[in-house]
């Protein structure tokens, strides 16, 4: 008469209640050889938990899986407090193909489906209550079972038929002498625990999800984001390390210590922090260039309502606009010590994208940084947003208080006629003679480049809202400019 089925497995107890188990297989040594590729299932309770899917037969090579994690919550239901780790081999009986007919002609082939009857190789089976304080596991066994990627060797048991199995049925197979054994990590943790490396990844995650919601997304997708961030950077076994590399540069100090990270909103303090330090974007085409940038910067380069939305609500999460970030994606960290770096701030990009509304934001909440901040080549935002030809960000700038007299140093392209040569001595038509472009450098204000830009819509802009005329006159013959008004035509680069 065939047994009588195993008696339902015994769940978790109170004991259990609130703890996970991270279980990690990293190889199984000495199983029979000649049953294909070994993989492993992880029983716990009624249900099978994960599997290491084996290769597709035949495999005329077979070769051991990699390692596979597995969290085990106590809390489930139907968990069981004894967790089964089961090595299999992929060869075994063939399945039919319930929905192949008997009497068919076709090949029997064609009638076998492509799921097998693995056998099973060994199995141990691990009490979670002896990984508590008062269990029956030596604690130095249990020590070196938590040690991350290292583990130690567990014994364990194959099945009484194993041998005579494999000598009936699979030719060439072999059962060795020694002891089957699997290596395993195991760690008894609370179930909301999180490892260290598996923080730093979240916190990864999460940075790069508030990029690209600054680069495609709108401000609720920034919030969202940041929430996340917010939460990466609360976990308490995130290392310091990784706080203070995702963190670094911010001019925002800590004010409680990283490694309790959920005492006083900390946790909303290093995402803020985060905001102000420019990254590159992990997760977009080569479009950008690879540039590093603040989230702030990424949305105000999008003048659409998403991007402005998206601007509007990464400030007020705290993001600070005067910060600055490199424009090269070839320079490296050194760029924050030179005083001529090539670098600008979002207030630039915002004023280089007609963006007045994260404008006009921007100077009620740091008009003195956004007014006062100058990129590589010294250009406040006015004068980006003169050169653009960004009248609405321009007048936004005005009315904040920018000073459109402040001179800059501007490389003027101005078109030259090239001198006569011998064989134009013969003809004196100036208009025959071949022109070129000749860079200078002048000191400009806003007043000449508004005047120079030919954009009828910035003059009115910058001549309108720059003060009374004697303020506009006097800024033009500081340099002579009401001559130059009409000079050549030139760009500003």
């Amino acid at each position: 008469p065939p047994s009588p089925p195993p008696p339902p497995p015994k769940p978790a107890d109170a004991r259990l209640r609130g703890k996970k188990l991270r279980l990690t297989v990293l190889g199984v040594r000495n199983a029979p050889v000649g049953l294909g590729d070994v993989f492993c299932v992880v029983e716990c309770g009624t249900s099978v938990l994960e599997t290491t899917q084996p290769a597709p037969p035949p495999n005329a090579a077979p070769v051991q899986t990699a390692a596979s994690s597995f969290e085990i919550f106590f809390d489930a239901p139907g968990a069981s407090g004894d967790v089964a780790v089961i090595a299999f081999g992929e060869k075994g009986t063939p399945r039919l193909n319930e929905n192949a007919n008997a009497n068919d002609d076709a090949p029997r082939s064609s009638a076998v489906s492509d799921l097998y009857h693995p056998i099973e190789l060994a199995r141990v089976t691990l009490s979670a209550y002896d990984f508590l304080p008062d269990g029956d596991l030596d604690d130095a066994f249990v020590e070196r079972l938590g040690v991350v990627d290292v583990g130690d060797w567990v014994p364990m048991r194959r099945p009484r038929s194993l041998e005579k199995v494999v000598k009936k049925k699979y030719a060439g197979a072999s059962v060795p002498v020694a002891t089957t054994s699997a290596r395993l990590v195991a760690r008894l943790v609370d179930a909301d625990h999180v490892e260290s490396w598996e923080a730093e990844r979240v916190l990864a995650e999460a940075v790069a999800r508030v990029h690209e919601a600054a680069e495609t997304g709108d401000g609720e997708d920034a919030q969202a984001a940041f929430d996340g961030l917010a939460n990466a950077f609360a976990v308490k076994t995130l290392p310091a390390k990784a706080v203070k590399a995702w963190t670094l540069g911010s001019t925002k100090k800590p004010t409680t210590d990283c490694t309790d990270l959920e005492t006083n909103g900390a946790g909303a303090f290093y995402a803020r922090a985060c905001l102000d330090v420019p990254h590159t974007a992990f997760r977009f085409t080569e479009a950008d260039g690879g540039v590093p940038r603040t989230a702030l910067a990424r949305a105000c380069a999008r003048p659409t309502p998403a991007g402005e939305a998206s601007a509007l609500r990464f400030l007020a999460l705290g993001a600070t606009p005067s910060v600055s970030f490199p424009v090269d994606a070839s320079l490296d960290g050194s760029w924050r010590k030179k005083k001529e770096a090539p670098v600008r701030t979002a207030a630039h990009v915002a004023a280089r994208s007609n963006n007045a509304r994260v404008l006009t934001r921007m100077l009620e909440l740091d008009s003195a940084g956004v007014v006062s901040a100058r990129d590589g080549e010294g250009y406040p935002a006015l004068h980006v947003a003169v050169v653009a030809r960004a009248a609405e960000a321009a007048e936004a700038l005005l009315n904040g208080g920018a000073d459109p007299a402040i001179q800059i140093r501007a490389r003027v392209f101005s078109a030259r006629r090239n001198p006569p040569s011998r064989d134009d001595d013969k003809n004196d038509d100036d208009d025959e003679r071949p022109t070129s472009t000749a860079p200078s450098f002048v000191a400009l204000n806003a007043f000449e480049l508004a005047a120079r830009s030919g954009d009828a819509r910035v003059v009115d802009a910058v001549f309108g809202a720059g003060g009374p005329n004697e303020k506009k006159s006097g800024a033009l013959k500081k340099n002579g400019s009401e001559e130059s008004l009409a000079g050549a035509p030139f760009t500003v680069e």
